[in-house]
């Protein structure tokens, strides 16, 4: 993955609300970012935009970019 090509992708993004990229997120891998039943996950709304982001990036669920939360 080319960090400059992420840049400019989350400056693509910038304007999206968190709720959007969520939605993205969601019509892209069928399920949602969270799963309601974990409470261990604590992310800040600057973190879940990222790691959303990210994710929708790379092409890969949160489940399957273990290294994006």
């Amino acid at each position: 993955m080319n960090d400059a090509d992420f840049v400019r992708f989350v400056a693509k993004h910038n304007d999206d609300s968190t709720n959007a990229l969520l939605r993205d997120y969601c019509r892209a891998f069928h399920k949602p970012f969270f799963d309601i039943e974990d409470t261990s996950i604590d992310l800040t709304e600057d973190e879940t935009r990222i790691a959303a982001l990210r994710c929708l990036y790379e092409g890969k669920s949160r489940e399957n970019a273990l290294s994006v939360v």
